[in-house]
């Protein structure tokens, strides 16, 4: 599974209500963020992206962000997010429904459809997910750039209260699972160029959250 599907996972509640306002731009974090953990893209010299290898990866979303990201090539990350997560959220739902995870829930007028939900039909993912990051927030487990970087985009987009409810935090305090978030997002957790990267993939997301 994508950081991205993950991240939209986390971002939902049962109903497939997303609870951030502004999904595409934290999947498009958690696409270039995969993406940099691959080593396919980097930021250069300049903070600006840059295509390391623009060989397919065998995934098509992955592969579509790879496009979107050469065409953006020498801009900053945040003039670059709106384009890469355009119509991304849509495209992993609908896999994630292949999957049996979600499920369509469409709503139409007269036959055409003009919006749909996406109702979780299989938690154990997402309860997983939790489950890992409760450990890595608890200091249990050790988080790694794929977990590092989840946690930051989470913070960024200020995504706590559905990711990790009451119910599933074992007593921990929402402020202390944010305080520890905090500290994890700044800590070094994947090569310097990797968490160079994210750090400036969150920092342009949060930005831009802020701003609106």
């Amino acid at each position: 599974m994508l950081i991205a599907e993950e991240y939209l996972l986390l971002t939902m509640n049962d109903k497939g209500v997303s609870h951030v306002s502004s999904r595409e731009l934290g999947v498009a974090g958690a696409l270039l963020s995969e993406l940099a953990t691959a080593e396919k893209v980097m930021l250069d010299d300049r903070d600006r992206l840059s295509v390391l290898e623009s060989a397919p990866t065998g995934d098509e979303v992955l592969d579509e962000a790879l496009l979107r990201i050469e065409a953006k090539t020498g801009k900053k990350p945040k003039d670059a997010l709106a384009a890469i997560g355009k119509g991304m959220p849509k495209l992993l739902l609908e896999r994630l429904s292949a999957n049996e995870v979600v499920q369509e829930d469409r709503h139409e007028v007269l036959g055409v459809r003009i919006w749909s939900g996406w109702p979780l039909v299989d938690p154990a993912p997402r309860d997983d997910l939790r489950a890992e990051l409760l450990r890595v927030l608890t200091g249990v487990q050790e988080p790694d750039a794929r977990t590092g970087a989840l946690i930051s985009l989470l913070q960024a987009t200020s995504a706590w209260g559905t990711a990790m409810p009451k119910d599933v935090r074992s007593g921990v305090k929402a402020n202390e699972i944010r305080a520890s978030a905090k500290k994890i997002s700044k800590g070094r957790w994947g090569s310097e160029a990797v968490k160079k990267a994210i750090d400036e993939i969150t920092a342009a997301i949060t930005v831009v959250v802020t701003t609106r």
